[in-house]
């Protein structure tokens, strides 16, 4: 549905958000959202990643994605792709 509204409307720029909680224990339904969509988004905002200073790279199929993560806290952090 998202795709096609997409396509009718010819936007030239577009973006999504998504707050992920836990982009580790979400990544695979993550990368398969991304893919049925069947639309590479621009940028792609994700909040509450809750990523650690060890994580330093997470695979999502075409797109780069940069983060950073909360020092002190556990939970919270956002990245782009």
């Amino acid at each position: 549905m998202i795709s096609e509204k997409l396509k009718q409307n010819s936007i030239s720029f577009s973006a999504m958000h998504l707050n992920i909680r836990s982009i580790n224990q979400n990544l695979f339904q993550l990368t398969i959202s991304l893919l049925n969509i069947n639309h590479q988004f621009e940028g792609t905002g994700i909040s509450e990643t809750w990523l650690k200073e060890n994580a330093h790279f997470v695979d999502i199929e075409n797109y780069n994605f940069i983060h950073n993560h909360r020092k002190e806290l556990h939970g919270g952090g956002v990245g782009l792709c």
